[in-house]
């Protein structure tokens, strides 16, 4: 029977396609370079890519080339080249592809975004409109604001912002489970009924604005 930790370390590596970890290598460039010109083709301004994306990366020069995700783990490596293609991976948020010298020194960056929300897009659009529906059913009915991805209400304590889907407690933990593939802030409404859990354990049920303020 195969190793069952092995085969998925396997069929990630596999996957990802453009990944390559190589923690210790010697550098093919003995050019000792001090500025390298990095560019991303059809690259613009404030542009957002997806991951999975591919792009093509240009320099002027021949020069050894590593891609960083969100978290700044390098996640493909190119050596001697002036021209190379790879698929967007790793954490999202500020990525960076470095332009690094024989002893892994860097000498250029160029910055890119990585963000994505959840999306279907299938060549019939049944299950893409199956993906809205669901969206839709958790959010459609809640009063509030657009949260980047979700519906969420906002509730205000102590100078501090709170989310909720649904005030009442055994709802929004509910809603919660479909809505965390959809809406960045899952954790700060049940922050907020821990923030106010009683001495003799008891939680609040719902929540609710009495002024600005809030009162549970």
């Amino acid at each position: 029977m195969t190793n069952r930790r092995n085969f998925i370390k396997g069929s990630t590596l596999s996957g990802l396609g453009a990944l390559t970890i190589l923690p210790n290598i010697s550098f093919a460039s003995e050019n000792n370079l001090k500025s390298v010109q990095i560019s991303i083709e059809n690259h613009k301004k404030g542009k957002v890519y997806q991951p999975l994306n591919q792009l093509k990366i240009n320099t002027d020069i021949l020069t050894n080339i590593e891609v960083s995700d969100g978290n700044g783990s390098v996640y493909a490596r190119f050596l001697n080249i002036k021209t190379a293609n790879f698929y967007i991976a790793g954490a999202l948020g500020n990525q960076t592809i470095s332009a690094v010298d024989k002893n892994g020194k860097v000498i250029s960056k160029f910055n890119f975004k990585v963000d994505t929300s959840t999306f279907i897009e299938d060549e019939t659009g049944t299950y893409k409109e199956l993906n809205n529906v669901i969206h839709w059913s958790m959010i459609g009915r809640a009063p509030g604001m657009d949260g980047g991805g979700g519906l969420a209400m906002p509730i205000l304590a102590e100078g501090k912002f709170y989310y909720f889907f649904v005030p009442w407690l055994r709802d929004h933990v509910h809603t919660l489970k479909g809505m965390k593939y959809y809406f960045p802030d899952i954790k700060s409404a049940m922050e907020l009924f821990a923030k106010y859990q009683r001495e003799d354990g008891m939680i609040a049920d719902n929540v609710y604005y009495s002024s600005k303020e809030l009162t549970m």
